[in-house]
């Protein structure tokens, strides 16, 4: 009689799981949570562009931790040095996204193109940042990126 019990408690146990996992209202949060995301990666490119510091610093974690394309590591106030000295006639377009949120972490991967004003391709990256989610806010936690090198 206990063993029946165990199981059934056990199979209980993976049903509940699979309806929370499986619920539209979780792959409902999933989904507003990438586009968030998605939103903020645009708005990370356009402030990057404008030299807007206030966005940059508002994206990225107090903690922040990043290496950049050169190998070099940095923290936020370091990184909104190195965003504040780019050209200004350069402008950043982010290709091949990719999103996965698990709760309050996401990871996001992509490509960023710098491009003259004119869309001629002057230079990419591959990134991967970690965003965390406190206090119903996304920013940028650790960040790493690597030059593309065409061959």
């Amino acid at each position: 009689m206990q063993h029946h019990l165990i199981s059934f408690l056990k199979l209980n146990l993976v049903v509940s799981f699979c309806i929370v996992l499986f619920s539209p209202t979780a792959q409902a949060q999933t989904m507003d949570d990438q586009q968030i995301i998605l939103d903020l990666e645009k708005q990370r490119n356009y402030a990057i562009t404008l030299h807007d510091e206030k966005t940059l610093s508002d994206l990225l974690d107090e903690a922040y931790s990043g290496v950049t394309a050169s190998g070099k590591v940095v923290n936020k106030s370091e990184q909104l040095a190195i965003y504040k000295s780019t050209n200004s006639f350069v402008t950043f377009a982010a290709e091949n996204i990719s999103i996965t949120v698990n709760e309050s972490t996401a990871v996001v991967t992509g490509t960023l193109s710098s491009k003259t004003k004119s869309g001629t391709v002057i230079g990419q990256t591959r990134y991967i940042y970690v965003y965390l989610k406190r206090d119903g806010k996304w920013r940028i936690k650790i960040g790493q990126e690597t030059v593309v090198i065409k061959e």
